[in-house]
């Protein structure tokens, strides 16, 4: 059996390792948010498309219905979201 301290010297490895991958698909997320801003002025489209936007947000919740932390994964996707929409409209602090 594992002592407290192991489990959580275990559970930090594992954050880390979670979290260089979050960041890694975050950029990931961001360039070709970049690339769609590029498109989307080349069409002369507004960068938020609402109704997308809509069916992206149902079909998230939707994965997320019984996650207990649902509230809070929507929460910092909807800041990714914004950031986004700033990295498209050129807004975004670099």
């Amino acid at each position: 059996m594992k002592t407290p301290s192991k489990k959580l010297e275990l559970y930090r490895r594992e954050l880390q390792e979670l979290d260089l991958q979050v960041l890694l698909l975050v950029s990931e997320r961001f360039r070709l948010v970049s690339e769609m801003g590029t498109i989307k002025r080349q069409l002369k489209m507004e960068v938020l498309q609402e109704a997308e936007w809509q069916k992206k947000v149902e079909f998230l919740s939707a994965h997320l219905e019984e996650n207990p932390f649902s509230s809070e994964v929507m929460q910092v996707f909807h800041e990714i979201h914004e950031l986004s929409v700033g990295i498209q409209l050129g807004t975004a602090n670099s």
